[in-house]
C-alpha cells in the first residue's frame, strides 16, 4: 500500500531508481524481524512446554496431630504437581550454615517410605519418628550455627531436588520439644 502510494505520487523514473530499492531494503528488514521474532517466540513456547512437562512437587512440612493419637508429629505431605512422575528417594535437613545435610533414614509405618513413586495428583505422607526432634536438635547444635532460622527441608527425586524452609509453626513444635526434653535448661532456637 505505501509503494502504491508513493508509486501514485511520484515521476516513474524515480520511482524506479529510488523508490523501489529503498522499499525493497524496507521490506527484507521488516522479513528479518519478524524472523528473529517468531525465533525467540517458538524458545519461549518450548520452555513454557519443557516446564510443563517436567516434575513438580508441592511440600507441606508441619507438626499434626491425627485422631485417636494425642501426640503430635512431624510430617512431609508431598504432593506430586508436574506432568511427570517423581519418585521420592530421600528427604534430609539443611542448614544455610553448613554444607552437610541430615539424612531422615526412618519414617513412621503409618506413612510412606522411600523410594516412593507419585503420578500427577497423588500425594504421600512421610511421618517422622519421634526421636527424630532430637537428631535435628543436635544437627543444628554441631552443623546449623544453632540457628534454627536458618533450616529447610529437602526431598531428592531421581532427577530433581525440592526444598522448603522450616516454617515458623514447625521451628515453634521443635521449641516445645526441645524444651520438654531438656527439663528447662536453655536452648538456643
Amino acid at each position: 500500500m505505501l509503494g502504491i502510494s508513493i508509486g501514485a505520487s511520484s515521476e516513474q523514473e524515480s520511482f524506479l531508481k529510488f523508490t523501489i530499492p529503498i522499499l525493497g531494503v524496507i521490506g527484507n528488514w521488516v522479513a528479518g524481524v519478524g524472523a528473529i521474532f517468531a525465533v525467540f517466540v517458538a524458545l519461549w513456547l518450548a520452555e513454557q512446554q519443557r516446564k510443563r512437562d517436567s516434575e513438580n512437587l508441592k511440600l507441606n512440612f508441619s507438626a499434626f496431630i491425627t485422631a485417636g493419637n494425642p501426640n503430635s508429629y512431624l510430617a512431609v505431605a508431598v504432593t506430586s504437581n508436574g506432568n511427570k512422575p517423581s519418585r521420592i528417594n530421600s528427604i534430609s535437613v539443611h542448614s544455610k550454615s553448613s554444607k552437610i545435610a541430615l539424612v531422615i533414614m526412618q519414617f513412621d509405618i503409618e506413612g510412606h517410605q522411600p523410594p516412593t513413586l507419585l503420578n500427577y495428583g497423588e500425594q504421600a505422607r512421610f511421618i517422622f519418628v519421634p526421636k527424630t526432634e532430637e537428631g535435628i536438635r543436635n544437627f543444628v547444635k554441631e552443623n546449623g550455627s544453632g540457628l534454627y532460622k536458618n533450616l529447610y527441608l529437602g526431598i531428592s527425586t531421581s532427577t530433581s531436588f525440592f526444598k522448603t524452609p522450616f516454617s515458623p509453626a514447625v521451628i515453634e513444635y521443635l521449641q516445645k520439644i526441645m524444651l520438654t526434653s531438656d527439663c528447662g535448661s536453655k536452648s538456643t532456637f
